[in-house]
């Protein structure tokens, strides 16, 4: 499974996020969270979540976000998280 945390500025959704991923890795659910941190619009500014990836990605995000939104269904992935 794979969590999209919001990436807002003081930490909470990926704390909030990280909490979900130790739940979900207690019960067997192999768990990874995405990193929007190297994202960023054609703006310029950086991307917090799903949805700001609609709205007009940088060329170099965009070649990022198509090798690494979804995971393949081969990758194992580990915590931490």
């Amino acid at each position: 499974m794979r969590i999209y945390p919001h990436a807002d500025a003081d930490g909470g959704g990926v704390k909030s996020a990280r909490q979900w991923a130790n739940q979900l890795d207690e019960v067997g659910c192999v768990v990874d969270l995405f990193d929007f941190g190297d994202l960023h619009r054609s703006d310029g500014r950086p991307l917090k979540d799903l949805n700001d990836c609609t709205t007009g990605l940088d060329e170099d995000s965009t070649t990022k976000l198509c090798r690494t939104l979804f995971p393949k269904p081969d990758l194992e992935v580990h915590p931490p998280f």
